[in-house]
């Protein structure tokens, strides 16, 4: 939206420019400068034009995430925290714990609430969804956030397994401040 409203900016500003040109110069025009105007309309249409493809391309396509590492990662997640799981379906508790490890739930675009509307259309009354529903249900979210499904399947198998942290993370937890001397 900002660089479609400094476009149109841009181009009213040399349309006002062309006004007072054309304003100031007598009736009769020399060859070279219809030769400008058509440059200048050829400019604005081309600009036009990449704005056109701008807006097709916001949607960006991503390759597809490797359906057997999305299933392992679906049967460590829906494991995780659950001894008498068996690997073969998810909680939405489950799922959001590895939607927030991939990055998936942020405070802006997806959040908790919008994973439960979606769970819950997918999985009616059950506590449980399985692999081919849980893949709906992925379809439903992104869907309604207008989002990539594809982009969403690769940050959940690269996430990495149930509860790793990133390094930084693990640092960042564990460095402590002394502000006080220690007396022996």
């Amino acid at each position: 939206l900002i660089l479609l409203d400094s476009l149109l900016q841009e181009m009213s500003q040399q349309n006002a420019a062309a006004d007072v040109v054309v304003k100031n110069k007598d009736m009769n025009k020399t060859a070279d400068e219809e030769a400008g105007s058509k440059q200048v309309s050829n400019v604005e249409e081309t600009k036009e034009t990449e704005l056109k493809e701008d807006k097709t391309d916001e949607v960006k396509s991503v390759p597809e995430a490797d359906k057997t590492q999305l299933k392992g990662q679906f049967k460590l997640f829906s494991k995780f925290g659950d001894k008498s799981a068996d690997g073969s379906s998810i909680k939405l508790s489950q799922s959001d714990k590895w939607f927030k490890q991939a990055g998936v739930i942020k405070q802006k675009g997806i959040t908790n609430t919008d994973t439960s509307i979606a769970f819950r259309k997918v999985a009616k009354k059950a506590i449980r969804i399985s692999f081919v529903d849980w893949n709906q249900y992925l379809d439903e979210i992104a869907t309604t956030k207008k989002m990539d499904v594809n982009s969403i399947k690769t940050k959940l198998v690269e996430c990495g397994e149930p509860g790793s942290m990133k390094v930084s993370a693990a640092l960042d937890c564990l460095t402590l401040t002394v502000t006080a001397p220690i007396k022996i």
